[in-house]
Formats: C-alpha cells, structure tokens, sequence
C-alpha cells in the first residue's frame, strides 16, 4: 500500500521551500496587522506542535477506516492526494504570478500593485484558496489535519477581509471593480 501521508509530506515540502525561496525576493514590508507578530507566529507554531503531539497519543476509532490517525481507504486517500497537490499547486502559481508584491498576510508592501490576472482573474485569494483546499484534501488521509484545516481557513476568510479593506484603501478606483467580477476564495460561489 502506498504511503499516502508520506506523499502528501512531500507535497508541503515542496510549498514550504518555494515559500522559503520566493520570500527572499519580497518587497519591502510597510506595515503588517497585529496578527502578523512574532507572538502570533510563535502561537501558531506552538499549536501546530501540540496537535502533532496529540495526534501522536491518540487513536480514532477502531476497526479498518483508522490506524493511529491515519485513514485507511483508498479512494479517500487518492482523493486527498489529488485535492492536497492541485492546492498546493493553486497557493504556488499564484504566489510565483505575485513575484515581489507577495507579502505576509495582512500586510502593506513598498510600491504595491494590485494584480488581477493569472489565477487573481479569477479568485481574489488564490493562495489562501490553495493552501485551504490542500489541508482539506491532507485530512482526507489523516484526521489530525482536520483541526488545522478549520484554523487555516477561520484565519484565511479573517485575512482575506481586512486586506479587501487594505486595498480598497491603497485601489479606490480599481478595486472595487476587481472585487465585483472575482469571488474571494472559491471560484464562482464564495
């Protein structure tokens, strides 16, 4: 049997490293919201290691669909993989399409410009969209990404609403325009 959770581990891994890559190449950040602060990150990375040390003392259910977490059905697990890869693959061409105005959520960046092609013609938060649907597809084959997931995308439609305001401030005329014809996270419904 394939190791599904291992695969989707490569798939973070390879987000994770052209996150790490294309930050270095950012614009120069103006000002951040108060959830982009060390404290922030440092909560969020404490949390993050103690669901990864829960899910390792906890076993779900019983029988053939859980082992130790770990969702034992095929389809599910293909499904996820599929789900997992096309996020990543969305929250990667859109970072790579942002180039240097990519910035921490949240954030005012040094001669922002507001780019409404390649995947923002079609979705106002790609990035936040893909890094969404690959926690949903990763739960599809471990529950623990379950929780992460519901904090991801708690965090993403909160993200995605103080930056409409971010923008409609810093695009008065162009943004409301882009915002009538783009949904914010998930294309022709929300």
């Amino acid at each position: 049997m394939p190791s599904y959770g291992l695969i989707v581990g490569y798939i973070w891994l390879a987000f994770v490293v052209v996150w790490a890559v294309t930050a270095l190449s950012a614009k120069r950040t103006l000002q951040t919201h108060r959830l982009n602060s060390w404290r922030a990150r440092a909560t969020v990375a404490i949390l993050i290691f103690v669901l990864v040390a829960i899910r390792r003392h906890v076993v779900q259910g019983h029988g053939t669909y859980f082992i130790s977490g770990i969702i034992v059905n095929p389809a599910l697990n293909i499904a996820g993989l599929v789900l997992a890869a096309f996020g990543i693959g969305l929250a990667i061409w859109a970072r790579l399409y942002l180039g240097r105005n990519w910035g921490m959520p949240m954030s005012v960046k040094e001669n922002a410009e507001l780019v409404t092609t390649g995947p923002y013609a079609y979705i106002r938060n790609p990035i936040y969209a893909g890094i969404a649907f690959a926690s949903l597809g990763s739960a599809l084959i471990d529950w623990w990404w379950a929780v992460l997931s519901a904090c991801a995308i708690a965090y993403f439609v909160y993200s995605a609403k103080v930056e409409e305001r971010i923008l409609l401030q810093a695009f008065p005329d162009a943004y409301p325009a882009y915002k009538a014809r783009t949904k914010s996270l998930i294309p022709f419904v929300y």
